[in-house]
């Protein structure tokens, strides 16, 4: 049984991660838009609980449940939206600077620690054309700094040391890993093996996960992840976790290490010691996020899964306990989501729309869309699809890669904006409550 479900498993991700790709799954979501979570019930997807009642925790100074588990199957409708669920009611992110990069798609993007310098990764994977490129600009006034290339496949990882001044980037899985120090002419380091890089934990050391073969038992691929020193290859002993799963990334403080497997767990590790700290079942769904300090997950649960139809699930990493559970607001496939670095809010994208969700309410307060396409060769879409996330580390920019037009939408939102949008939101909201108790109330005394 176990087998069979490895099995679906890995073809139902697959199938999820190369169709949200190409932009053809179209689900049937829906967004409860509701403020509050419902009652507590037994919740079967966090693990070493015994199948007992989720705690009541606390999530931002607010006691929250974390709400019931799905049932199985599709909703049978979509449910109503209420407040600011819907896209139209949303405030609009200001207009942003729009980077150039080269002639292919961004499949990538990442800021510095500090802020200034926002990156970028583009590349092609298709018929006889198989490239990528590495591009850095200023993120105050757009000048682009520099370009480095060498990449056989799209660069899909991006990585700054602690102190900016070394930049590492890989493909997603197939590598090779390539580190350039700021300002200088050259490669720094070079890891060539089926491998793509996670963190780099100084200006010589970096954490990559490698790829090594299945054997008799499994003959799918397993990830090792390793502590590669850059003037040295890579050993057996710096190997520090053998098998960590089919998709793996790094908290921004570099503490928390997770690991996605194939069944619909992921499991989480402290960098420190590198002792496991539990693990969650998420079913077999695709994107995840987790917060800079290593708090918080967010996981897609997806609609194909046993347990229910799709939710994105907001989840304590060392409590293993589930925090919130919202539905997607748009009939597009959730492509990928990052945590602001403050934790408290969470940026979607829904494949060509962006959204901003407060996470102390659970509401999207903010959205934007990318301008429609006069004319192209892409006959499946009339807006450009956005592919990739990141927010500064200080919170005050906010960056997109987009496809169809191979630019890097960079947004500059100051704390007080961003305040000012959650404010907004959050009247909106409870003036939309009231109006309802009061239309409740007509329609009883009418009764």
């Amino acid at each position: 049984m176990s087998e069979r479900r490895s099995t679906s498993a890995a073809v139902l991700g697959w199938f999820s991660r190369t169709a949200r790709h190409v932009g053809v799954i179209l689900l049937a979501f829906g967004c409860d838009g509701s403020p509050g979570l419902q009652e507590a019930t037994d919740d079967p997807r966090a693990t070493d609980r015994g199948g007992s009642e989720p705690e009541r925790v606390e999530f931002f100074g607010a006691i929250v449940d974390p709400g019931p588990a799905p049932t199985t199957g599709r909703a049978d409708s979509e449910p109503e939206r209420q407040g600011s669920g819907a896209s139209e009611d949303l405030e609009l992110l200001p207009a942003p600077l729009l980077l150039k990069a080269g002639k292919d798609p961004v499949h990538a993007v990442a800021f510095s620690p500090d802020g200034d310098i926002v990156a970028a990764g583009d590349g092609m994977n298709e018929g006889f054309a198989y490239r990528g490129k590495l591009y850095l600009w200023e993120t105050r006034s757009g000048k682009l700094i520099r370009k480095y290339e060498g990449f056989r496949r799209p660069v899909e990882r991006i990585c700054f040391s602690d102190r900016g001044k070394v930049v590492a980037a890989s493909p997603a899985f197939r590598g090779p890993v390539i580190v350039w120090e700021i300002g200088q002419e050259g490669r720094k380091a070079i890891l060539p093996a089926n491998s793509y890089v996670l963190g780099l934990t100084s200006e010589t050391e970096a954490l990559v996960a490698v790829e090594r073969l299945g054997d008799e038992k499994n003959d799918a691929p397993q990830w090792v992840i390793a502590r590669w020193r850059f003037d040295q290859p890579l050993k057996p002993e710096d190997v520090v976790i053998q098998n960590a799963g089919a998709v793996t990334g790094l908290s921004g403080n570099k503490q928390v290490l997770f690991g996605y497997y194939l069944d619909g767990k992921v499991v989480f590790w402290s960098t420190g010691d590198w002792k496991k700290l539990g693990a969650i079942d998420v079913g077999e769904g695709d994107p995840h996020a987790i917060s800079d300090d290593g708090r918080l997950f967010a996981a897609l649960m997806d609609v194909w899964a046993e347990r229910g139809p799709t939710t994105l699930d907001i989840w304590d990493v060392r409590e293993q306990k589930l925090l919130r559970r919202c539905r997607p607001p748009t009939s597009h496939a959730l492509n990928n989501m990052v945590f602001h670095s403050s934790g408290e809010v969470l940026a979607e994208n829904y494949y060509t729309d962006l959204f901003l969700r407060d996470l102390k309410t659970g509401q999207f307060f903010a959205t934007w869309s990318p301008p429609r396409l006069r004319a192209g060769p892409n006959k499946f879409t009339t807006r450009f699809t956005i592919t990739s996330l990141a927010f500064s580390r200080n919170g005050d920019a906010l960056a997109t890669g987009l496809f169809h037009t191979n630019e890097v939408a960079l947004f500059r939102i100051a704390q007080s904006d961003l305040k000012r949008l959650r404010d907004t939101a959050k009247t909106s909201l409870q003036k939309g409550g009231a109006d309802t108790d009061k239309r409740e109330s007509r329609d009883g005394a009418k009764d």
